[in-house]
């Protein structure tokens, strides 16, 4: 039986980049190609799941979906020796009937990346098409949050519950699975320290010249550079970029005091623990 390695986040928290990099780290050659994302797939995909389940997916809403994704996984990780690895949105959540959704006899290991909500609120307000600031951050407090509705324009994919930010963070932090915590800022500030620290916890053997290399293909603006060249996948048609700016901090640049306020009320306690704002609890 193989194993399934998590690569989860809150969206537009680094989750693309980190795959990237995990999915180039064993090739060769100087190129970066985003077709090698496929070896680290959605774990929402709906179509891997018809193939294999046998299933019209058609019909079926959140709860529906919830409650065969445990077997699914299950059934992946039995068909297979090798391990698996695939990414999610998912916040760590049970089922109806109490079932992990992310089955811990599937598992192996988990990643888990975490950005600062005030960046995430204006990434995910640009990936989703609009600068509406306040309604990200509404569905950043919102504990019933989910992606993928039947009624969404990513049909490709099943619905599927992240929660609001905090929530998110939490269920992660505490779940049995206790995965590697990584800050995205920590990746921007230190590339080589933290994702060899991700290596390493990962068990992936790499000498310091092909993690460099990896690195290096992978750095935002070689990602973004792709992407106006060949376009990709998995950027919404109303979003401009998918790899718009990747930068910490780009929240200073839009969000207004009173909607910096609302998201440091809602999400004090997480931001606090993660090192997102300083001992009087104002925004480092």
């Amino acid at each position: 039986m193989g194993k399934i390695t998590w690569i989860a986040s809150y969206p537009k928290s680094g989750n693309t980049w980190l795959r990237t990099f995990l999915a180039t780290l064993g090739t060769s050659g100087s190129d970066t190609k985003f077709d090698r994302l496929q070896s680290i797939p959605s774990a929402t995909s709906r179509m891997r799941l018809e193939k294999v389940m046998g299933l019209d997916t058609s019909w079926m809403r959140l709860n529906e979906t919830e409650a065969i994704l445990p077997d699914f996984f299950n059934h992946l990780a039995a068909k297979t020796e090798r391990s698996l690895f695939f990414k999610t949105h998912h916040a760590f959540l049970s089922n109806q009937s109490g079932d992990w959704i992310l089955p811990l006899e599937a598992t192996q290991k988990a990643v888990y990346l975490v950005r600062n909500p005030m960046d995430v609120a204006v990434s995910f307000s640009y990936h989703n098409g609009h600068e509406d600031f306040d309604r990200t951050i509404d569905m950043l407090s919102d504990h019933d949050a989910t992606l993928a509705h039947q009624t969404d324009r990513f049909t490709h994919q099943l619905p599927h519950r992240i929660s609001s930010w905090s929530s998110h963070v939490a269920t992660w932090r505490d779940s049995p699975i206790r995965p590697l915590i990584v800050r995205y800022e920590d990746l921007l500030a230190e590339p080589f320290k933290f994702f060899d620290s991700i290596t390493e916890y990962l068990e992936i053997s790499a000498t310091r010249t092909t993690l460099a290399n990896a690195i290096e293909r992978c750095r935002f603006e070689k990602l973004k550079q792709v992407e106006e060249e060949v376009g990709f996948h998995e950027r919404p048609p109303s979003s401009r970029a998918f790899f718009r700016s990747g930068k910490s901090g780009d929240w200073r640049n839009h969000l207004s005091a009173n909607q910096v306020s609302r998201i440091v009320d809602a999400h004090h306690i997480q931001m606090q623990k993660l090192g997102y704002l300083d001992a009087l609890g104002n925004p480092r």
